[in-house]
């Protein structure tokens, strides 16, 4: 029995969405190991399922922080014109592919995208440093206490 093209819809179940979620999530995740690992590159996967828990992968060998900073240290006119280009892509294949996907989606251009995402990369901007605050310092509390640890089993 061959494959057969699916069409691109929400399912309308939420236990379809959770099952579905489910097996597809597995596969993106191989798939992010794999490019990590053939191509050696920095993989960072977020994704939220149905119910809202998240999950958060990073490419083999790799740890959040390293990956976080080399996104930080990019400036925000590449990381948008990064976006812009990328879903430029996904519409050039989309097209090609005569795909069931809505198009409204993919026929802003650039600039129009780039002005409404703005406002979203505002606010993951002010979470990524809240985050990052909150982790730099859970990390000097944790070598606070090694070091403690070090100096009371001399």
């Amino acid at each position: 029995m061959g494959r057969r093209k699916l069409s691109i819809r929400r399912l309308q179940s939420g236990r379809e969405r959770q099952a579905k979620y489910s097996q597809r999530k597995q596969g993106i995740l191989r798939k992010a190991n794999d490019l990590a690992v053939l191509c050696d590159t920095d993989v960072l996967l977020l994704m939220f399922s149905p119910t809202g828990k998240p999950c958060l992968t990073v490419g083999q060998n790799k740890n959040l922080l390293t990956v976080m900073e080399r996104l930080a240290s990019l400036s925000v006119d590449y990381r948008e014109e990064r976006a812009a280009y990328t879903l430029e892509l996904l519409a050039k294949m989309h097209r090609r592919l005569n795909s069931d996907v809505d198009q409204k989606n993919f026929s802003l251009d650039s600039n129009e995208i780039l002005q409404l995402k703005r406002s979203e990369l505002e606010q993951l901007r002010s979470q990524l440093a809240e985050k990052s605050k909150a982790m730099s310092q859970e990390l000097i509390q944790r070598m606070n206490v090694a070091v403690t640890l070090k100096h009371q089993q001399e």
